[in-house]
């Protein structure tokens, strides 16, 4: 069994379901600290200038070192509407835009106060959309408590997982002879979106999935995390 693992990002970029695409079981961390100004509640987009963030608002004021399953939003302003009126100007003309624009009003219609739970949500429609097979499951339902490298072998050891494929940013911190010693091989997810076509001049990489799902659709984003395994 392959085991994958991340933070409950917003509406991710590609790498992020390829390596979804290419587990057996993903787990969701949302019960790790919360980290600001990261993709746990903002992504990117395209627009006529360029790149631009869409950010989910949240309650930060006497909330320092708050786990990510506690992190509410701050809903005095409507951010779900701005994100549609956003999505809708910078999106309208794109080939899949009349499909598209109506899962997002589906996804984004349900209102909630907590981040991981509206997030992970997220992640399961667009993984359904996708025909992604992956369980998705919350680390918050584990009882796991170790951190760091520890906290992800008792998460495979939990899950009963042999392979746990990471993301690139973790080799800084991650031997591959403590997963070895643990009976647990560590993959490493080394995925290069390929270019494909983009309102807006030149194409940027990066940016959240919805971007590729606007432009190109849903069965020729699969594809492009099919050529990435």
């Amino acid at each position: 069994m392959i085991l994958a693992a991340h933070q409950p990002n917003y509406l991710p970029w590609l790498g992020y379901f390829c390596k979804l695409a290419n587990c057996d079981v993903f787990v969701v961390l949302d019960d790790v600290q919360f980290t600001r100004l990261s993709y746990q509640n903002r992504t990117r987009i395209k627009g006529p200038t360029g790149p631009l963030w869409l950010t989910q608002p949240i309650l930060h004021t006497g909330r320092a070192k708050q786990i990510t399953s506690d992190v509410e939003f701050d809903n005095r302003a409507d951010w779900r509407a701005k994100h549609m009126k956003t999505l809708t100007a910078n999106y309208g003309r794109g080939a899949h835009a009349v499909a598209m624009l109506e899962l997002c009003r589906n996804w984004l219609g349900i209102e909630g106060m907590q981040l991981s739970q509206t997030n992970i949500r997220l992640i399961k429609e667009i993984a359904g959309l996708l025909g992604l097979r992956a369980e998705i499951v919350a680390s918050s339902t584990l009882g796991v408590e170790s951190t760091k490298a520890d906290r992800i072998i008792d998460i495979c050891r939990r899950m009963g997982a042999k392979t746990y494929l990471s993301g690139q940013g973790a080799r800084a911190y991650q031997s591959e002879m403590q997963f070895k010693e643990c009976g647990i091989e560590l993959l490493y997810s080394d995925f290069t979106a390929r270019e494909y076509p983009q309102l807006w001049d030149e194409f940027c990489p990066g940016l959240s999935i919805v971007d590729a799902l606007f432009n190109v659709g849903p069965v020729a984003t699969k594809a492009m995390l099919d050529d990435a395994r």
